[in-house]
């Protein structure tokens, strides 16, 4: 940055958790320099005041794939069809995560599975539900490819009769969205992918495994759709799927009304930088 002389921005994002000396003094270093630091999240907003970055610089701004183009729904409805998605059967739209190295604690992980696993079957049984499965996240290695998980539990809750579905395609993020789009409710462990249901305004739940799940949430006030993967249990995700699907109509009216403010916070953003790029 320095080199070609330009200016630095870093545009919505979370930073964070920092467990060692070196990676918070780097990042404080490099994020010093910039013009306009925008965090997406409140956990990200106090480390950077943590971390001491200078706070005139430092401002809040929504994730901006809130506001990412979905698909024509047309070509959405195409693709449920093709995997067997029943349009007229409500539908819950899922995506799991891999087991990440050693990103977490091995028990903790398999008690997600395992909850998970009970939990969409007992809601899947009392609701009538299809359950769709989709995969946000494949690599770049085998342990981060969130598809080997998915299919094992979407075969597993098939053996067991429930209607499960694994969409296994590689399908691109305007028309995944789309996707998500025409599910009745959603569970999300990757951050982006409800994200992209929210963007639909279809209801949904988090299941945070890093910060920034929790701070995302806290930040357009959904923190009663949300759950820490460390303290998943059957009951708890069950007691939110059963909330979600019976507050669903006011929550839809909720997430437009998220969506709403978002897009004034984003437009905001867009102004300080119109107004710092004019004064270069």
């Amino acid at each position: 940055i320095e080199r070609y002389k330009k200016p630095l921005v870093i545009l919505p994002q979370s930073i964070g958790p920092l467990k060692r000396w070196w990676e918070k003094m780097l990042l404080r270093r490099v994020y010093s320099s910039a013009r306009r630091i925008f965090l997406r999240d409140e956990k990200s907003l106090e480390l950077a005041k943590e971390l001491g970055l200078p706070i005139e610089k430092v401002s809040y701004s929504p994730d901006l794939a809130l506001g990412l183009q979905s698909s024509d729904p047309v070509l959405a409805l195409d693709v449920l069809r093709k995997f067997g998605v029943d349009l007229e059967r409500p539908k819950l739209g899922v995506t799991l995560i891999s087991k990440m190295n050693r990103s977490f604690d091995s028990r903790a992980i398999e008690n997600y599975y395992t909850v998970l696993e009970t939990s969409l079957a007992s809601f899947a049984r009392g609701n009538s539900f299809q359950i769709i499965f989709f995969d946000q996240v494949k690599g770049p290695t085998l342990v981060e490819d969130d598809s080997i998980p998915t299919a094992r539990m979407a075969e597993r809750l098939q053996r067991i009769g429930i209607d499960a579905i694994h969409l296994d395609q590689n399908l691109h993020l305007h028309l995944l969205k789309a996707c998500y789009g025409q599910m009745d409710i959603f569970l999300a462990t990757r951050l982006h992918s409800g994200i992209y249901a929210i963007g639909m305004t279809v209801p949904t739940l988090f299941i945070g495994y890093l910060t920034k799940t929790q701070g995302f949430v806290r930040s357009l006030m959904l923190e009663d759709d949300f759950i820490d993967l460390k303290d998943l249990s059957k009951a708890s995700l069950q007691a939110k799927l059963e909330t979600l699907w019976i507050n669903r109509t006011a929550k839809r009216a909720h997430l437009a009304k998220v969506l709403a403010q978002a897009q004034q916070q984003q437009a905001e953003s867009v102004e300080l930088l119109r107004k710092d790029f004019l004064n270069v």
